[in-house]
């Protein structure tokens, strides 16, 4: 399979990724034992939450305009995806202790797998001379 396609697939995956996380968080968080389902709801509503949840935001936006830019080889899409990795690493260690189930759990190392897929495929491969071949076309114009 050529490895345009396959980042199609894995951007692809990605955000399906992304969406079952959030779905499974919200539908089994119910699973929950009672004191983590205190614990969750506790800092769904405390105030570092409030002042964290702008920067989730941004993260996730930043996140949705780097997977347009890796399917359409732009060069920035490459260094964006990057970025928000480590911003999202970065605010996921700064947020303190978090409770998930295992299926949350699973599906958010799958997330991870196809992320470090992503950014191989994107520097390591001979995909790579696309994204730099694009910033050639811009700078030579």
């Amino acid at each position: 399979m050529r490895n345009d396609r396959v980042l199609f697939f894995l951007v692809v995956a990605d955000f399906i990724l992304v969406m079952l996380t959030f779905a499974g968080s919200f539908l089994l968080d119910s699973t929950l034992p009672q004191p983590l389902r205190d614990f969750t709801s506790f800092r769904q509503s405390n105030l570092p939450h409030i002042v964290w949840f702008p920067l989730w935001v941004g993260i996730a936006v930043a996140t949705l305009a780097s997977w347009i830019g890796l399917l359409n080889y732009w060069w920035v899409g490459r260094i964006l995806y990057v970025g928000t990795w480590t911003a999202w690493i970065l605010l996921v260690a700064a947020s303190g202790p978090s409770v998930t189930t295992a299926a949350g759990a699973t599906i958010e190392t799958l997330e991870h797998l196809v992320g470090g897929a992503i950014i191989g495929l994107v520097y390591f491969s001979d995909l790579a001379k696309r994204f730099d071949q694009a910033e050639l076309d811009v700078a030579t114009g």
